[in-house]
C-alpha cells in the first residue's frame, strides 16, 4: 500500500543541518516546533524533545544526520518509514503526526513523545529481566511488526 507508492527525492546538494547538527534548546523548526532537549543521537538520526507552538503538544521530532542527508536513497527510506508508521495503528508503535522538511530543506518526522525508559535504561537499573517481563516486551514488539507488515 504505502511502501509501493512512488517516492518523492529530495535535492541532497541543497539539503544541510546545522553545523553542530542538533538544534539547540529553544530553537524553532519547520516555524511549528519548539526544541525542548535532545532524547538521542545516532548513527542516522537525531530525536529531539519539542513543543507544538499552535497546540502547546510535547512531540518528538526526528532528523536525518547531515552525512546520511547526501544519500539520496536514505532520504528516500526516511519518507519510505514516515509513511509507512503513520498508517500503523498500534500501542506500540509511536503514532506519526507530522512529516515535512525543515527550512533547510531536511526532511524531519514528527510524532508522540512517549515517557518512560528504553530497554538499556532498564537493563541498567534492574539486570537481567525475569522471563515473563521479557516475554510481554518481545509479545509487544511481535504485534506491532505483524502490524506493519499488514501493510
Amino acid at each position: 500500500m504505502f511502501l509501493d507508492s512512488p517516492i518523492v527525492a529530495f535535492d541532497p546538494p541543497t539539503v544541510t543541518l546545522p553545523p553542530s547538527e542538533i538544534p539547540p534548546p529553544g530553537a524553532c523548526l519547520a516555524g511549528k516546533y519548539r526544541v525542548d532537549r535532545v532524547i538521542g543521537v545516532g548513527g542516522m538520526g537525531v530525536v529531539l524533545a519539542v513543543h507544538h507552538l499552535e497546540l502547546g503538544t510535547a512531540l518528538a521530532v526526528k532528523l536525518m544526520r547531515t552525512h546520511v542527508l547526501r544519500s539520496p536513497t536514505a532520504v528516500e527510506r526516511f519518507l519510505r518509514e514516515a509513511r509507512a508508521a503513520s498508517a500503523i495503528e498500534n500501542e506500540h508503535v509511536a503514532r506519526v503526526t507530522d512529516f515535512g522538511r525543515l527550512e533547510t530543506g531536511a526532511p524531519y518526522m514528527a510524532m508522540e513523545l512517549l515517557s518512560g525508559e528504553d530497554l538499556s535504561q532498564r537493563l541498567a537499573r534492574s539486570g537481567v529481566l525475569p522471563v515473563p517481563v521479557a516475554i510481554d516486551m518481545v509479545l509487544q514488539a511481535c504485534e506491532a511488526l505483524a502490524e506493519a507488515h499488514v501493510l
